[in-house]
C-alpha cells in the first residue's frame, strides 16, 4: 500500500480539526504565559540571596532561564 493509498482511506472532520487547531493556540499561549511567570520569579528570587549561595543561585537561574526562553520560542 503507497501513502497515496492510505491518504484516501483518510476521514477528516473539518470542525473537529478547526476545534483542535483553536484549543493548540490557547494551549501554547498558556504554557508561554506560564514559563515567563516562572522566569521572572527566578530572577526576582535573585536579590534575596547572597555570598556563594547567591553566586550558585546566579548560574542555576541563568542555566533555568535560558532553557525556559528555548521552551518559549519551541512552544510559540
Amino acid at each position: 500500500m503507497t501513502q497515496g493509498d492510505r491518504a484516501k482511506n483518510v476521514a477528516v472532520d473539518l470542525g473537529e480539526l478547526a476545534a483542535a487547531a483553536q484549543l493548540t493556540g490557547v494551549w501554547t499561549e498558556d504554557c508561554a504565559d506560564r514559563f515567563s511567570t516562572a522566569g521572572r520569579r527566578m530572577n526576582d528570587s535573585l536579590s534575596g540571596w547572597a555570598g556563594t549561595s547567591g553566586a550558585a543561585m546566579e548560574k542555576i537561574t541563568t542555566r533555568w532561564v535560558e532553557a525556559n526562553r528555548r521552551l518559549v520560542e519551541h512552544v510559540g
